[in-house]
Formats: structure tokens, C-alpha cells, sequence
């Protein structure tokens, strides 16, 4: 079973990791370690959501900063997903 999961991607500007999901924060730090390994001094980005508060700390102690906000909008009921376990999101490319 997988239980940790990441992705990079090379982007107009450095690398976009995402997504990243990990059972708890020491997970997604070993991974977002990793992963960004590779980018050798590149910017890396990495789209947190804001309500889970160990993926903002995840993204301070690696020194990422905030370029801009984003919202997440919903017709209908919100899908599921285990917040807590997500410290990347996926895309906001793919609408």
C-alpha cells in the first residue's frame, strides 16, 4: 500500500512539487527533502493549503515564501480528502 506520495515537475521557473501527500509531517519532510534534491539550488515551488497548519510549517522550515494566494472554489458538496494528509496540492492547471 502506498502510503507517501510526491511528484516534480520542471516548470517555467525551477521545479512545482505537487502533489505531495504524506501520513504526518515528518513523512513529507523526508520527502519534500528528497524530491527537491534534484532542483540543485533551483526555485522550488509548492502550492500548501492554508488550513493545514503542519504544511505551513513544512513550507517555512524548508525557507519557501508566499508569492500569492489562491482559493479553492466548490459547486455542490466538497469532495473528501484527508486535509491532514496533504501537504501539496495536485494542480490548479487542471481547472
Amino acid at each position: 500500500m502506498i502510503r507517501d506520495y510526491a511528484v516534480v515537475r520542471r516548470c517555467y521557473l525551477g521545479h512545482k512539487i505537487g502533489p505531495l501527500f504524506a501520513d504526518d509531517p515528518a513523512d513529507a519532510n523526508d520527502l519534500l527533502r528528497a524530491i527537491a534534491a534534484p532542483s540543485r539550488g533551483e526555485d522550488i515551488m509548492l502550492d500548501v493549503p492554508e488550513p493545514n497548519e503542519a504544511a505551513l510549517e513544512l513550507a517555512e522550515r524548508h525557507d519557501l515564501s508566499q508569492v500569492f494566494d489562491k482559493a479553492r472554489m466548490v459547486s455542490g458538496t466538497p469532495p473528501s480528502s484527508r486535509l491532514d494528509a496533504t501537504f501539496g496540492i495536485i494542480t490548479f492547471e487542471l481547472g
